[in-house]
């Protein structure tokens, strides 16, 4: 049996995933998308020296780990795609054995960033409490790499503040990877599951163990999908530099990574009144952007 955990950042089409290996599997797996959320508390878990005791201190966590456990003594593969569980996989790894393995899922960090902006990933006055508490990163906790930027935190726009939550789950993917026990199976781009060829997306799963699928393409879905009005900026030297380096280790180029390009492209797909355009057409972006209008005018 297995437990396939997939790592990412989050804003990755991890729902349609979950969607896609539970149509695949059927009654021989149980699929879930982020069934803690935030519980899996990634501020407090990033390298914990001792995951153990801090698993007896959350008893949702507790329990969780208690049900994959027993989902696998049944004779069925548990499968759980979303973010806030990777702080945990070291843990993961000693408790599942064999069992346990994961794929790396990235994407590039602008479009990243962008879509995590319309979420208000980092606005205190609008995001989810859960979230901002226990899940979205900061310069001070314990277990980020990136201490130093505490400092200028304050002067950090959204966007690179994004970002950054880009940059920080990303490295501890990399820096898991340097140990041969806890190397991913691969590491895939979303930019080539989501692409046309439905190859990428089948050897992924037949990577995971868990046979070749019936199915070759998700069901696109995003029951989050937001737009945003703030226009994304990027002055800071010291995330843009990391995150470019990161990136390109992460196969994407210099034109994926050419930031006039892509923060032009970022605001044209996340935008309020252009949401959609790309995929649904002239005509109902125009709709969208005259409801827009009119709603600001009736306040």
């Amino acid at each position: 049996m297995a437990a396939f955990f997939i790592y990412s950042t989050g804003r990755c089409a991890t729902q349609a995933l979950a969607r896609y290996f539970a149509a695949n599997l059927g009654d021989r797996a149980v699929v879930e998308h982020e069934p803690l959320r935030a519980r899996w508390t990634p501020r407090i878990a990033l390298r914990h020296p001792d995951l153990p005791s801090l698993r007896r201190k959350l008893p949702e966590v507790d329990r969780h780990l208690d049900r994959i456990a027993r989902t696998l003594a049944d004779g069925r593969d548990y499968v759980e795609t979303g973010w806030p569980a990777f702080a945990w996989f070291p843990y993961l790894k000693s408790f599942l054995g064999e069992d346990f393995r994961w794929a790396h899922l990235v994407r590039n960090p602008f479009y990243v960033a962008g879509s995590m902006a319309t979420h208000d990933y980092y606005n205190v006055n609008r995001v989810d409490p859960e979230f901002a508490g226990l899940a979205h990163l900061v310069p001070t906790d314990h277990g980020v790499s990136c201490n130093d930027l505490a400092l200028e935190w304050h002067r950090l726009s959204q966007f690179e503040k994004c970002l950054y939550l880009w940059l920080e789950i990303n490295r501890f993917a990399r820096e898991l990877s340097q140990s041969a026990s806890l190397a991913p199976i691969l590491v895939a781009r979303y930019e080539d599951l989501f692409g046309p060829p439905p190859e990428p997306l089948r050897d992924f799963c037949q990577a995971a163990g868990l046979g070749t699928p019936r199915i070759d393409r998700p069901e696109r879905v995003d029951r989050f999908q937001r737009g945003a009005v703030e226009r994304p900026t990027l002055s800071c030297a010291r995330v843009r530099h990391d995150v470019e380096v990161l990136a390109r280790e992460l196969r994407y180029d210099g034109q994926e990574l050419n930031v006039e390009v892509m923060m032009k492209a970022v605001r044209r797909r996340y935008s309020r009144p252009w949401r959609g355009a790309t995929r649904t057409g002239v005509r109902t972006t125009l709709t969208f952007a005259t409801r827009s209008l009119l709603h600001f005018m009736g306040h």
